[in-house]
């Protein structure tokens, strides 16, 4: 394993200037997901590389791929026709009707 990786950025002279520094870089590339408190508890790169991985597949687990036997499209014609209600289409479309 390359050093770099597994280098503690504390025990290397990070301090809370330099961790704004280090934030404001990372921002650029992953908006909203850290913070000075990550970059103290997750303090390589390899622990920060493995904490953002979790957060990033956190949020993918979130959004939920929306299914149905009918087809979105005709859900949504229904809808657009007056046939089916709101509630109607929004259960058809979780598939709890």
């Amino acid at each position: 394993m390359l050093q770099c990786l597994i280098d503690n950025f504390i025990q290397l002279g990070g301090d809370s200037i330099l961790v704004m520094d280090l934030l404001r870089e990372l921002e650029k590339s992953f908006p909203d997901q850290l913070s000075m408190s990550d970059i103290f508890t997750y303090n390589t790169v390899s622990e920060i590389s493995k904490h953002l991985d979790k957060k990033l597949n956190k949020k993918e687990e979130k959004i939920k791929v929306i299914e149905s036997e009918e087809g979105i499209d005709s859900i949504l014609d229904q809808l657009s026709r007056g046939d089916i209600s709101e509630d109607k289409a929004t259960a058809k479309l979780l598939n709890i009707d």
